[in-house]
């Protein structure tokens, strides 16, 4: 009987311990499962999205989603392929968080499409993670 409480005891604790450190087993996903949800989306060969610290404070996205298709059909399917990634993204941070984007999409003959392009303001602008949800309806 007194074994039989110990593990009882000890599965409280580790389940108390869970809960304070926030450690349940159970991970976000990480920057490989961003990388692997665009490499899925139609056109896509290759992704390289990272993120790091940025400036002042903040979190940076970056990187490329790198398409076989033509110029024409470069912004259809960089939206999609960048979509399936800012789904994935938004599981990975707290809700607010302050996250910069520096992701284009880019084709063979060089042709290339930054994300703020997506969101289709006139010129480059200070573009967060945060727009991107609102822009996809997530969350």
């Amino acid at each position: 009987m007194a074994l039989r409480r110990r593990h009882v005891l000890v599965a409280g604790a580790m389940g108390l311990f869970s809960l304070v450190t926030g450690c349940s087993g159970f991970s976000k996903p990480g920057w490989s499962d961003v990388n692997r949800e665009i490499q899925s989306a139609p056109g896509v060969t290759g992704a390289d999205i990272i993120g790091g610290p940025g400036g002042g404070l903040g979190t940076t996205v970056s990187g490329t989603i790198t398409l076989d298709v033509t110029a024409d059909e470069l912004p259809d399917a960089f939206e999609e392929a960048w979509r399936r990634g800012v789904e994935v993204i938004h599981e990975m941070f707290d809700p607010g968080q302050a996250i910069d984007v520096a992701v284009r999409g880019v084709i063979s003959d060089g042709t290339e499409i930054p994300a703020y392009e997506l969101l289709e303001h006139e010129e480059p602008v200070p573009t967060t993670m945060s727009h991107f949800y609102e822009h996809y309806g997530i969350g």
